[in-house]
């Protein structure tokens, strides 16, 4: 479920050392593009999510998030905020990066709606990687979630979250494997005990043209609860420039286990200053 967080915050997955877009989301995603040294991005990014996640009836997530990111050198600094729309009977909050945090399926009978502003995230990323390392770049990086989300949205945990990860990569030609860890650490509330966590993510980019890539991606997150599945699914994603300051982004993954959504999608534009 990480996709669009990485689209919007510019994280490790579509945003390399020399890559404009991120998460995931959490996340997981890599399109080996040009960048310069310094700089302000902004982006919009919206997504989806349907599902059963092993419930008899169907869960529909809809995300509108906005990011900022500011780039020096080999440093990357970043923070988003969504705006969430949640169908279901079951429990999510808003997680690290915006991306949605499945608890529990079934708690109710009758699917609740709720939607509102979810909470902040805050992150930051640094390049470690450089002459004497063959070729292959990586990437260290750690995030905060700040309970920003009212209380009546039912949108967050009321918790603080963290996460630490790490990316390594290497381009071949137009080739560029990579693979990507980080560890979760969850505030339990008075209701809900929660597991801290590992997300991992094998993918594989492929320059199309010098601004222009796709992508293919494996990912894998632990679950949060012991009431839900670990989540596995598999994601493809392209990233073009609209203009030389406009970037268009978008993905759609499958879920592969009970603890992932059935399906989703989403888009974003950056706009790079």
């Amino acid at each position: 479920m990480a996709m669009l967080y990485s689209l919007c915050s510019v994280g490790p997955a579509f945003a390399k050392d020399d890559a404009v877009l991120t998460e995931t989301q959490n996340s997981s995603e890599t399109v080996p593009l040009p960048a310069a040294n310094s700089g302000l991005t902004m982006s919009l990014g919206v997504a989806t999510w349907h599902g059963g996640f092993g419930a008899p009836s169907a869960t529909d997530i809809s995300s509108v998030l906005v990011g900022v990111r500011y780039r020096r050198d080999r440093l990357r600094l970043s923070a988003s905020v969504p705006y969430m729309r949640i169908t279901s009977n079951g429990t999510f909050f808003t997680g690290l990066g915006g991306s949605p945090l499945f608890v529990a399926p079934n708690i109710t009978t009758v699917a609740r709606k709720r939607d509102g502003l979810g909470d902040l995230t805050i992150g930051g990323s640094y390049t470690v990687s450089g002459s004497n390392w063959r070729g292959f770049n990586l990437d260290v990086s750690g995030q905060i979630k700040i309970p920003t989300a009212s209380r009546s949205s039912q949108l967050s945990t009321g918790k603080v979250d963290y996460a630490l990860g790490a990316d390594l990569s290497r381009s071949f030609g137009r080739w560029t494997p990579g693979f990507s860890a980080s560890y979760r650490i969850f505030g339990n509330n008075s209701v809900w005990q929660f597991r801290d966590a590992f997300h991992t993510s094998a993918n594989v980019t492929y320059a199309l043209l010098p601004r222009t890539a796709v992508l293919l991606s494996y990912d894998y997150t632990q679950a949060a609860t012991g009431f839900v599945g670990d989540a596995h699914e598999i994601v493809a994603g392209a990233s073009t420039p609209i203009t030389d300051r406009i970037r268009l982004t978008g993905y759609m993954s499958k879920g592969l286990s009970t603890g992932a959504a059935d399906v989703s999608g989403g888009a974003s534009l950056s706009l790079s200053y």
